[in-house]
């Protein structure tokens, strides 16, 4: 109730609103819901080889090999090795692929949770799109050309597909739900 009074008069009315704040709260809990949810890519999921030779090396590590090259110090790193291997950062432009084509999905994803719609489809577009831009970095094939010792050994030149096909096939791009704030960096 509002009173307004000018020289002995009295004005008085009554006034009363009604707040609609279901957006605002289907706003909070969509926010709520994306703050839980990110995005890992790579060899996440702890595979190791399957074959005799190779059964206790994980999949991972031999990514970490390819990304960032292994270094011989003049030595053969391996028993008929010859020396090491150049870097072949696919996982590096992978990452720079996606910085640079992933903001509409992002974009898209956050405006769902302003309107109030938590849509985890966007989340899963972001998967799909970034397998699709690692295979499209390993099938571009910008990397250090193969030594002829590893094309007699694989039967191929393309580079990231071994003998198995693990380390290629192996990539992956999946959404968890951990709040952002407790997410180790390096974690696997």
């Amino acid at each position: 109730m509002a009173r307004y009074q000018k020289k002995n008069q009295a004005v008085s009315m009554d006034f009363k609103a009604d707040l609609d704040i279901t957006m605002l709260n289907n706003i909070a809990k969509a926010c709520k819901q994306a703050h839980t949810k990110h995005i890992r890519f790579g060899w996440i999921n702890g595979k190791k080889y399957r074959d005799k030779k190779n059964k206790s090396l994980y999949i991972a590590q031999v990514a970490r090999w390819n990304e960032f090259g292994t270094a011989s110090n003049g030595l053969p790193l391996f028993k008929g090795g010859n020396g090491g291997m150049p870097p072949r950062p696919s996982l590096t432009y992978t990452r720079l692929a996606v910085e640079q084509s992933l903001t509409p999905y992002i974009k898209e994803y956050f405006l769902s949770a302003l309107n109030g719609q938590y849509d985890s489809s966007k989340l899963s577009a972001m998967n799909t799109h970034i397998k699709k831009s690692f295979s499209d970095v390993i099938m571009n094939q910008g990397f250090a050309n193969l030594k002829p010792t590893t094309i007699k050994l694989k039967g191929h030149d393309f580079i990231l597909d071994g003998i198995s096909g693990m380390l290629l096939h192996s990539f992956e791009s999946k959404t968890f739900s951990t709040n952002h704030n407790k997410i180790r960096d390096g974690a696997t």
